[in-house]
């Protein structure tokens, strides 16, 4: 809890941090079920987001409730045949639209989004997009197949209230994955011989984006960051770039993945203690100067740059640390036998030194 007692939430962290750092209001939106909080000097982004497809009849039959999300929004679609973005929608949301040939994005493009939103009148509205692919077989009349980006489905909701229905959803996940690791601790170490264990449920929600296993997990670990051309943070766990495996350097055209996100997030092992954390990098530097003189003027902003950068961070570090503190707490309690016995074995070890 923070000094006033209340719990802390990734949109609000990578909300406000891109809020300070960039000294502007940031413009907010959710595309293919990340959250964004965008500004003219980097972004924040979150690995989930609310739905944009009301459910199924049938699952509404058998007592399943509707999304609040969905009942509260509006379609930005006309709901005619055509199905077209209705009009006084279409500038807010075409700069924020895909395709038709690709569904990557770069800070560039970050930036030129904001500045023609930023041209808009702020109507205390978030939109809600999610893109759809089309296969097409010899779309450029190659031998190749080739595929059509386009807009699947997108509503729009008051602002205020998806950040409600977001920390609403967070605080769920967490809860849920609280309750989950109170009940482990009693089980035998990973759950062995058990065909229901709390403890798998609990290693399911720390998999990695690449290391996730198929079909449904109860609960999920929410990655978090913030990316501009100087930084990159993260919390609660590290990742690396999609686009170039171990790569850590980015610039302003480096394209991101715009379904798979900014990075790739690893799976955090089970049965460590407190393994989730923060993870703050500095982006590489070109540095070009005729003389000293140039080098030197070169050196001193990119230090200024740097320096205001982790002035701004360590300012939200208590808010990161809270969050971060949350999901050790209920790791190590569900795990608190395979910590004692790996320290246990560690003082062994020392002491047949």
């Amino acid at each position: 809890m923070d000094a006033d007692n209340k719990p802390v939430y990734a949109i609000d962290i990578v909300s406000d941090l891109i809020r300070a750092y960039s000294g502007t209001e940031p413009v907010f939106f959710q595309r293919d079920g990340n959250f964004f909080a965008a500004s003219n000097v980097g972004f924040g982004w979150l690995g989930h987001g609310l739905s944009t497809t009301p459910k199924d009849p049938e699952r509404l039959r058998y007592s399943e409730k509707e999304d609040a999300e969905i009942l509260e929004s509006e379609d930005i679609r006309n709901s005619d045949e055509e199905r077209k973005i209705k009009k006084n929608e279409l500038n807010r949301v075409k700069p924020l639209i895909f395709g038709p040939d690709h569904d990557c994005y770069s800070l560039e493009n970050m930036f030129e989004l904001v500045e023609e939103i930023s041209k808009l009148k702020d109507d205390g509205k978030i939109r809600m997009l999610t893109h759809g692919v089309r296969y097409r077989s010899h779309k450029y009349g190659y031998a190749s197949d080739g595929e059509d980006v386009g807009l699947n489905s997108g509503r729009v909701i008051d602002r205020k209230r998806y950040f409600e229905l977001m920390r609403l959803k967070e605080e769920g996940l967490y809860s849920g994955l609280e309750r989950v690791s109170e009940e482990a601790k009693d089980e035998p170490e990973f759950g062995m011989g058990m065909t229901k264990s709390k403890k798998d449920i609990v290693e399911m929600a720390y998999d990695g984006t690449e290391t996730g296993r198929m079909g449904h997990k109860p609960f999920s670990i929410l990655d978090a960051l913030v990316i501009t051309p100087d930084f990159l943070i993260t919390f609660p766990r590290n990742g690396t770039f999609d686009y170039r495996g171990e790569n850590k350097t980015w610039t302003e055209k480096t394209e991101f993945n715009g379904r798979g996100g900014v990075l790739k997030f690893r799976g955090v092992g089970t049965g460590s203690e407190s393994p989730f954390s923060s993870y703050y990098r500095t982006n590489s530097f070109e540095i070009s100067g005729i003389d000293s003189q140039d080098f030197g003027v070169e050196s001193e902003q990119i230090d200024r740059t740097l320096a205001y950068g982790r002035k701004v961070i360590s300012e939200f570090m208590p808010k990161i640390q809270q969050y971060v503190g949350r999901l050790n707490k209920m790791n190590n309690q569900a795990y608190s036998g395979e910590i004692a016995g790996r320290e246990k074995r560690r003082q062994e070890d020392l002491a047949r030194v």
